[in-house]
């Protein structure tokens, strides 16, 4: 299984690259082939550190030559610009968080992948915390009750050259789709360093908090009791997103629907205007 990596001026390509180095027992079928990234510097420490042969010296330079490529890059929108040449041709990808920025984006990426097969998986890591599957099975076997209210937060980024709100906004959104799916509407207040928003869902309302520091908290108040758990080992979630990407390509088959993929879209988009128009906003499905 040939495959490359695009847009690696980030942690998670080479922690990717080096999970598949140094664990031939599970990745012994992959080869990368190469990385591209517009900072060329970060893609030639890449081939300085051993970890890739080549760095290409266009995001497209691969079609034709892999079975799948992951696209790591920073800012959202190049994860449109530089998947869409390869969805189009039906490579496989595995894309990070945010799927992309813009909805209207969103709905071409995940139409161009049904007419070309293209088989996708990505976002955030985050939804693969065991800390949160576990409460999410109390939550579903009924141990602690109806649900009242939830919290939850992880870190934001308000000024920064790679989206702004949206270069780490994606973290938190995918905690609320895997804990309680997408929420009917959104108001969000954004500070210079804090975005909080409440999000409505037909029988409670689940708050989040944006915050400056690097924590990952979900709370939920129940009628029997409460849970507060913290998602710690952050970094060995890269494991479970690369095993994802792997065995998609092996075995043809997607662990998500396109529109799972693109509802984080449909959410960031609807706080963003939240706190921009400083009015409730709906989540409008992506399709």
């Amino acid at each position: 299984m040939k495959i490359a990596l695009i847009g690696v001026e980030n942690s998670h390509a080479p922690a990717f690259a080096n999970l598949i180095k140094n664990k031939p027992e599970k990745y012994g079928d992959i080869e990368i082939v190469g990385v591209y990234s517009y900072d060329g510097a970060a893609a030639q420490k890449m081939v300085d550190d051993g970890l890739v042969p080549m760095a290409a010296n266009t995001s497209s330079y691969f079609l034709g030559k892999v079975d799948g490529v992951i696209n790591t890059a920073r800012h959202g929108d190049n994860h449109y610009e530089y998947s869409m040449p390869y969805i189009k041709a039906g490579v496989p990808m595995f894309i990070d968080k945010p799927f992309c920025v813009s909805p209207h984006n969103a709905k071409e990426m995940i139409t161009e992948a049904e007419k070309s097969g293209a088989l996708l998986c990505g976002g955030s890591c985050l939804k693969f915390a065991p800390e949160m599957a576990a409460l999410k099975e109390e939550i579903a076997s009924g141990a602690i009750g109806k649900v009242m209210s939830a919290s939850l937060s992880a870190p934001v980024n308000m000024s920064n050259p790679y989206g702004n709100f949206y270069f780490y906004a994606g973290h938190l959104a995918q905690m609320l789709l895997t804990m309680f799916g997408l929420p009917a509407s959104v108001y969000a207040i954004a500070r210079e360093k804090a975005v909080t928003v409440v999000c409505r869902y037909a029988d409670y309302e689940v708050v989040l908090h944006y915050t400056a520091n690097y924590a990952y908290s979900v709370t939920v108040h129940a009628e029997k009791t409460n849970r507060y758990i913290t998602c710690e080992n952050i970094t060995a979630l890269y494991e479970p997103e690369l095993d994802e990407f792997c065995d998609m390509v092996r075995s043809g088959r997607m662990e998500e629907s396109y529109d799972t993929l693109a509802a984080p879209v449909a959410l960031l988009d609807a706080i963003y205007h939240s706190y921009a128009t400083g009015t409730e906003q709906a989540v409008k499905p992506i399709r």
